[in-house]
């Protein structure tokens, strides 16, 4: 299996999934002023109950994802980082021929 890594495409995903973190940061923390918002317009068992379980799993669970997509981009952007300096030095050794 022939494998092929390409540093600057690499840097350009963890680009993208960072703008895209951004955006979702930015929708869950509205999404959550909503949840905490309910109970001005209206209290009652039902609505109670959804901004509870919202905010104990919901929120939660974005957080985490949250920081799992991070942790990926970061991991992408150090290889890139890696890689791309592993080519320099390989082209750097066989341009010194």
């Amino acid at each position: 299996m022939k494998y092929s890594y390409d540093p600057n495409g690499m840097q350009k995903v963890s680009n993208s999934v960072e703008a895209k973190l951004r955006d979702f940061h930015a929708h869950s923390e509205a999404v959550k002023q909503l949840v905490t918002g309910l109970s001005a317009s209206w209290s009652d068992p039902v609505n109670q109950q959804f901004a509870t379980k919202y905010l104990q799993q919901g929120l939660t669970s974005c957080e985490k994802l949250e920081k799992t997509v991070t942790n990926f981009s970061n991991l992408m952007r150090q290889c890139a980082k890696r890689y791309g300096s592993a080519i320099d030095k390989g082209n750097g050794f066989f341009n010194s021929f």
